[in-house]
């Protein structure tokens, strides 16, 4: 899948949501789904998986971690959810499970790099970033104080919020 679709259907799970401003819920998404988020003790590694089972989705956040990286987590489980059919692996009926760990936050897989294109997209939608930072860099804000200021805006971590900004040729990076 191309990265303008994926974009688009993290715009079209935000519409199906109703929500039109910042910061944005991705549990609130996930529930729109029918999927059930729960937190679960785990290991640093170990952010997050989404298990569909029986026409069931259950999508699990590491409660360990800060509650930036817990949205992201759950933004990029929807991703699977919502992008990716999947593969079956068979135990006593047919189940998916797709682990969000350190391994799979480095991007190497086409599934892993469309779950987290899916969920900057839906955390930090494009032309809300572009609305929000257009006066900030107009008004010659250090890029520290820009990053700041949105992150905390988009609810999102400062990390998170620099990636965007120069993924969408804001900052320079």
């Amino acid at each position: 899948m191309d990265r303008a679709q994926v974009v688009k259907r993290a715009y079209r799970a935000l519409a199906d949501c109703g929500l039109d401003h910042p910061p944005f819920d991705p549990r609130r998404v996930a529930e729109n789904y029918g999927a059930v988020v729960i937190g679960q003790e785990a290991d640093d590694s170990e952010s997050g998986f989404c298990l569909r089972s029986g026409g069931r989705t259950l999508i699990g956040v590491n409660s360990n971690h800060r509650p930036h990286r817990q949205r992201f987590t759950i933004s990029h489980e929807v991703g699977h959810l919502l992008l990716h059919e999947g593969r079956s692996l068979t135990v006593d009926k047919s189940v998916r499970v797709s682990y969000r760990n350190d391994i799979s936050s480095m991007a190497t897989d086409s599934e892993e790099i469309e779950a987290n294109a899916f969920a900057a997209a839906l955390l930090m939608p494009q032309d809300h970033v572009r609305a929000a930072a257009s006066p900030l860099v107009k008004s010659q804000r250090s890029e520290r104080e820009i990053i700041s200021r949105l992150a905390k805006k988009f609810d999102v971590s400062s990390q998170a919020m620099t990636f965007r900004l120069v993924n969408l040729g804001i900052l320079l990076g």
